[in-house]
């Protein structure tokens, strides 16, 4: 079963929850029926940095994954994103491991745009 890559552009605004589905899709546009043996979704300040700006993990419930459709739950916290300056396009990506083969199926950026209630501000 080998996963196929795309690009994506997320963008929401800075400190708000932010959730997003996807299902996992081989060469021939078939939904991989199995849950994958880890899964990261990262995000970092550039493709040169080591420091890790988010990270969420299948083997410690911040990635979710449905049985009953195949697909994967993802919850960008308002915490997650309380430091991050507006405009920037911070990088981020997802790594799927089945077995002992590690693979990215996703690319892309992610940029938050001004709020403008902060919590607890008003």
């Amino acid at each position: 079963m080998e996963d196929e890559k795309y690009l994506v552009d997320i963008i929401f605004t800075r400190r708000d929850t932010y959730k997003f589905t996807f299902k996992r899709i081989d060469a021939n546009g078939n939904v991989i029926p199995v849950s994958a043996t880890e899964m990261w979704f990262t995000v970092k300040d550039d493709y040169n940095t080591k420091t890790i700006r988010i990270q969420k993990k299948l083997s410690t419930g911040e990635i979710v994954y449905d049985d009953s459709d195949h697909s994967y739950h993802v919850t960008i916290q308002p915490s997650d994103t309380a430091d991050f300056i507006y405009g920037n396009k911070y990088v981020c990506d997802i790594q799927v491991q089945q077995g002992n083969i590690i693979k990215t199926i996703m690319k892309g950026t992610l940029e938050v745009t001004p709020e403008v209630t902060f919590e607890g501000v008003e």
